[in-house]
């Protein structure tokens, strides 16, 4: 939205939520991402009044069109104009984009990363406010890992969003490994490496009972959540009514039912001709492959260790004690980590 002071723009980035904030990194991820992004709407805004009704944009021609050979009849054109349109053909918001990549916007993130590694270096106070401290134990709950490094943590956000625009992923790729190497990280290390911070899992087609409103919710990374009766419980965004959280163990019940279910009398494949097993006595296929389960098991464990995560963070003891017996029968220490 546009009011006489300009633009408005609203920030809802869910990563911007896992980034620290004592040390400023998710204050300074919302101003560069907000400037950026106004930056590149007033250059279209400006590009859009240059062009309007009635007025036809004129291409400037290059000098070898102009050229007496080409124009001679008979004559061969050049090979440059069989080339297709190079970054100088590009639209001017482009450039401006680009150009604002690999000057203005790269010189600010070089300070403010330095700015937030001297902070992070010194570690953080004690919280005082009990808000933000649950906040946070929140997203250490829901978060795969959580990284010492709060500068390489905003680095990798801050290019991940800038690298969403194919046209300017050459200039992001540059400035992204210019920040690495500030944070002392190698350009394809695993550290450098983003990874979606928070978990995630959807539930399809959930009804409010209250004004009956129909979405998907992410269990994980919906942003309407309160705390009712000490434990965490998500809202409607219609009506701000609560879901019944019983309900929704009930669904995870059933959907962990399912998955095992489906897990164990899955049909075994052959790796190499992709036939699916027929004779049950058999220990290998008759091309001479192995047979392999059609669901992996680290995909089944995977979300067996979602829905322990889920089940203990929201207070859910009839899905804790399922998945628990799931992962004592299985041995898999590791999902409850």
């Amino acid at each position: 939205a546009a009011n006489d002071e300009g633009p408005v723009i609203e920030m809802n980035w869910n990563l911007a939520e896992y980034l620290p904030e004592w040390c400023g990194a998710q204050s300074n991820f919302n101003n560069v991402i907000a400037s950026y992004i106004t930056a590149v709407y007033e250059k279209m805004k400006e590009e859009e009044q240059q062009h309007e009704v009635g007025t036809t944009p004129v291409k400037r021609r290059c000098l070898s069109q102009l050229t007496p050979s080409n124009s001679r009849p008979g004559s061969k054109k050049s090979s440059t104009q069989d080339k297709e349109p190079s970054k100088d053909d590009a639209a001017a918001h482009i450039v401006f984009a680009r150009e604002l990549i690999a000057g203005e916007l790269a010189q600010k993130l070089f300070f403010v990363t330095q700015k937030i590694q001297k902070k992070g270096s010194k570690g953080r106070d004690e919280l005082d406010d009990e808000e933000e401290e649950e906040r946070n134990m929140m997203m250490a709950t829901l978060t795969k890992s959580l990284d010492k490094n709060p500068a390489l943590e905003f680095v990798k956000s801050v290019c991940k969003v800038l690298s969403l625009d194919p046209n300017v992923v050459d200039q992001v790729t540059k400035l992204r490994r210019d920040l690495l190497k500030l944070c002392s990280v190698g350009e394809f290390s695993e550290a450098g490496m983003w990874q979606d911070p928070c978990i995630s899992y959807s539930l399809p087609e959930l009804i409010c009972r209250a004004c009956n409103h129909c979405r998907n919710l992410d269990l994980c990374r919906d942003q309407h959540q309160t705390r009712v009766s000490g434990r965490w419980a998500w809202q409607c965004p219609v009506c701000k009514s609560h879901y019944d959280s019983t309900e929704i163990e009930h669904q995870l019940l059933s959907v962990l039912h399912n998955t095992s279910l489906a897990h164990v009398l899955q049909d075994l494949q052959c790796a190499r001709c992709r036939q699916v097993k027929q004779p049950n006595m058999t220990t290998i296929c008759s091309c001479g492959g192995d047979f392999t389960p059609l669901m992996q098991t680290k995909k089944y464990q995977e979300k067996i260790s979602i829905f322990h995560t889920i089940a203990h963070h929201y207070q859910m003891p009839q899905l804790e004690e399922a998945v628990a017996w799931i992962i004592r029968g299985n041995n898999w220490t590791s999902c409850i980590a």
